[in-house]
């Protein structure tokens, strides 16, 4: 493969980005996206890009919504993660057990690495030695440096969020905390954050479970009576009479996850010498 184009050259699989005065569709296998404003950047998705302010310029991002990236010097070599994220994912090699649990949902731990290295990551298996390199000072926080593609868009996320979320990720993993995730690893999560994890639990909890009381109260009566139309009133009262708790509930909920989501990207925030909330 010849020399790598400048910043704006982006390999991937087929798929549609808008632009700001067009669409460019990518062909299978690679194609060329003019430089954009990185505001109006396309949401990544297992996509490799060359950064050239980063020392390892091919960057290598991992699915929608995950966690470690990759870096190299050309598409020839394997690439590497940066030192920085090892805690994170040994920690994420400590929670495998919930990860397993939750495949159902199609999150497992190949889902938090660029495609290149989920292959090894998942042939390895635990027999040999560790299948990824880490060297230091590769990423894009270690440099202070804004991705140039983004994490989600802009309906899913703040734009710090959709700047930086992957290293929100690691913020979370590197703490022994599954990402947006009530889980962690006790031994190795602050006692700060545990404490703050389980109250967002427990609110979450009184909220489904005045949810849940709420319909199977109405749903009980509604079974008994089925030819009663004064069924349909008794849930109208009950919604009336109940509203005010389930929606104090559920702003309670809401505000401590928020708080709590908050303090793991002011985590990111400081690393990148920006102003925390």
């Amino acid at each position: 493969m010849g020399e790598y184009p400048k910043k704006g050259i982006v390999f991937g699989t087929d798929a549609l980005y808008t632009c700001r005065y067009r669409c460019l569709r990518l062909q299978q296998g690679g194609g060329i996206m003019p430089s954009i404003d990185t505001e109006l950047s396309p949401v990544s998705d297992g996509h490799v890009i060359i950064e050239s302010d980063l020392p390892l310029p091919v960057v290598y991002y991992p699915p929608l919504f995950g966690t470690f990236l990759g870096f190299a010097p050309d598409r020839r070599s394997t690439p590497a993660l940066c030192a920085c994220a090892k805690p994170a994912l040994a920690n994420l090699l400590r929670l495998r057990p919930i990860l397993r649990a939750r495949r159902v949902v199609h999150e497992a731990r190949r889902s938090y690495f660029p495609l290149i290295l989920a292959g090894k990551f998942t042939a390895w298996k635990d027999r040999s030695g560790f299948p990824l390199v880490f060297q230091p000072g590769l990423c894009h926080r270690c440099n202070a440096h804004k991705p140039t593609l983004r994490y989600c868009d802009a309906s899913q996320g703040t734009p710090f969020v959709q700047s930086y979320g992957w290293y929100i990720n690691q913020a979370y993993l590197r703490l022994g905390v599954l990402p947006y995730r009530h889980a962690y690893l006790s031994e190795v999560c602050p006692p700060d954050y545990r404490a703050e994890i389980e109250t967002s639990r427990r609110l979450e909890l009184e909220f489904l479970a005045e949810c849940n009381r709420i319909l199977d109260s109405t749903y009980d009566f509604a079974i008994a009576a089925p030819h009663n139309g004064d069924w349909l009133s008794r849930f109208r009262s009950a919604s009336e009479d109940d509203f005010g708790r389930l929606v104090e509930l559920r702003e309670q909920a809401s505000r401590a996850r928020e708080h709590l989501k908050t303090k793991f990207e002011d985590l990111v925030r400081q690393d990148l010498g920006l102003m925390v909330h």
